[in-house]
């Protein structure tokens, strides 16, 4: 028997060290091979929006895309400050800064994992065999596909879900002191990095609401509610102040405290119309090593049986609340609640459903720690519970499964879906001549003087799409060409747009559509420039709350 459970452990280390070995390849193989798997592997659509708009920063035409002609706020801030002093340092370079923005995903990625290691054995967790549930917690982590996937995005998602964990270490270490006095530096200091974290990205308001809440909560079970609240008050209020310059410089210039990426993303949103393709990726969250295809996020049989799934893993965990209260920080079970925050937010009121991957992405550290929980609680168990011929398989099983999903995103590592209209322009259009587009990441990147349309980076546009005016916008505009997905031609059945531009190309093979202006449209006055956005009055503005 001792025999069979050392092999078996050896025999758990090895796979672990090929499953690392493999997911450090995946995550290190742009950076080493360069070219098209550099620019395509690790910078997504709006991974570009953003570096386009760190870019101008750092060049000195202010946040904004279009060449700098289009000022905007569709971008989580913080990263984009990062990213624009790393493009300050390159003087502009477009693919020199790409090696520096892929070498510090790598590098916040290794730290999250190595934060992890660290803290999920002397302060996130407290139940049984500590070393080993940090070990596996790490490893879940870092080799996770889903973690792969949305760490290595060029959006501030790796930063974010740093600056999570590390808020949640923070609060745990603050505890003891918290319980015993007031500590307004120490509720100060995690004010700070809670602040930073909303800068990081804007949902993290219900990782501060969970925080607060759980730390109330606590209080109101241990009689020392007074002292808990003003905790909270100057926590709270900390944070806030973190965050007010951004948030006083998007309603001062945008009218909104709410970006308008996230207008946009929110304009046809309905009540509900996300929650079954969010329960199937809540899922793939919940399981951490989980893949689900994307045709199945579609299928309504299979969103019931996740729905089903999502549900009961969560009365599984309301049944054994005991288990994990005793064995789980405060802090990571803050996490644990933020994550039903954003099911919820993301589910029931927000749009983009595309984006829902990325969205639910940063709770998967308390899930990777549950489930490195839950793993070595079973291996421990007597062998006649579970052979350890059948362990071994089944150890064996899932890293073959973990080898083979992060391949796949290796062997898919060179395709993106809009380099086509990149290239096509890069071969057709002048760099001086203005195109528009409707998903302007990637082209507004490689093509300086591109205007957006789905108003994600454009409040120009935004204000079109709300007035159901886009057609006459870009017709307006000082754009030669449309250029986008095939299913841009049905814009030819549009009149304003008929009766300016031409379909000269459309090629649903490539997945291409481009319209060019007809010789007869003189499009605007100066069609070398745009006006610049003007805000709307404060008098007869739509409020929006931040989300």
């Amino acid at each position: 028997m001792i025999s069979s459970a050392r092999s078996s452990i050896v025999g758990a280390v090895a796979a672990s060290a090929a499953v690392l070995a493999v997911a450090a390849f995946v995550r290190v193989a742009p950076l080493a091979v360069g070219g098209d798997r550099l620019q395509r592997q690790c910078v997504t659509e709006d991974g570009y929006l953003m570096l386009t708009v760190a870019r101008n920063l750092a060049m000195g035409k202010g946040l904004s895309v279009a060449d700098g002609h289009t000022p905007t706020n569709g971008v989580q801030p913080l990263a984009t400050w990062i990213f624009a002093a790393f493009y300050w340092i390159t003087h502009g370079h477009k693919l020199d800064t790409l090696y520096i923005v892929v070498g510090f995903q790598f590098l916040i990625a290794t730290a999250t994992a190595v934060l992890l290691l660290s803290t999920v054995r002397t302060q996130l967790y407290r139940g049984p065999a500590p070393w080993a549930v940090a070990c596996l917690a790490a490893l879940l982590w870092y080799v996770s596909p889903t973690s792969i996937q949305h760490s290595q995005n060029s959006l501030e998602t790796a930063l974010y879900v740093l600056l999570i964990l590390a808020s949640a270490v923070l609060y745990d270490r603050f505890t003891p002191r918290l319980a015993a006095t007031l500590a307004p530096t120490r509720c100060a200091a995690l004010g700070a990095l809670l602040g930073l974290t909303f800068l990081a990205r804007n949902d993290a308001v219900f990782l501060i609401a969970a925080m607060l809440a759980v730390h109330l909560a606590t209080g109101l079970r241990q009689r020392a509610f007074p002292r808990r609240l003003a905790q909270g008050l100057i926590v709270g209020s900390v944070s806030v102040l973190t965050a007010l310059p951004w948030l006083m410089f998007n309603y001062s210039r945008f009218g909104s405290v709410m970006p308008v990426s996230g207008q946009a993303e929110s304009i046809r949103a309905g009540l509900g119309a996300n929650l079954p393709e969010a329960m199937t990726v809540q899922l793939e969250t919940m399981l951490v090593i989980a893949r689900v295809p994307a045709t199945l996020q579609m299928n309504p049989i299979f969103q019931i049986i996740c729905a089903g799934s999502v549900l009961a893993l969560t009365l599984l965990a309301a049944w054994h609340r005991r288990w994990l209260a005793e064995n789980l920080s405060v802090g990571l079970l803050s996490v644990g609640l933020y994550a039903v925050a954003l099911l919820a937010f993301y589910g029931l009121w927000f749009g983009a459903p595309h984006f829902l991957g990325r969205y639910l992405f940063p709770p998967l550290i308390v899930f990777a720690v549950v489930l490195a929980a839950l793993i070595v609680r079973l291996w421990q168990r007597p062998p006649r519970a579970l052979p350890w011929s059948a362990r071994m398989a089944i150890g064996l099983l899932a890293a073959l499964w973990l080898i083979a999903v992060d391949m796949r995103l290796y062997l898919h590592g060179t395709s993106h879906e809009h380099f086509q209209v990149v290239d096509w322009v890069e071969h057709n259009v002048p760099d001086n001549t203005w195109v528009a587009a409707v998903q302007t990441g990637t082209l507004g990147y490689y093509h300086d003087r591109t205007i957006n349309l789905d108003g994600k980076v454009n409040p120009q546009a935004l204000a079109a799409r709300r007035a159901n005016t886009v057609p006459q916008y870009v017709a307006d505009g000082p754009a030669r060409y449309i250029v986008d997905w095939a299913g841009l031609i049905r814009w030819r059945d549009i009149p304003t747009i008929d009766a300016h531009f031409e379909l000269i190309e459309h090629d649903a093979s490539r997945n291409l559509a481009v319209f060019r202006r007809r010789a007869t449209s003189a499009g605007r006055p100066h069609p070398d420039r745009i006006p610049n956005y003007q805000p709307p009055s404060h008098t007869t503005q739509t409020k929006h709350r931040e989300p």
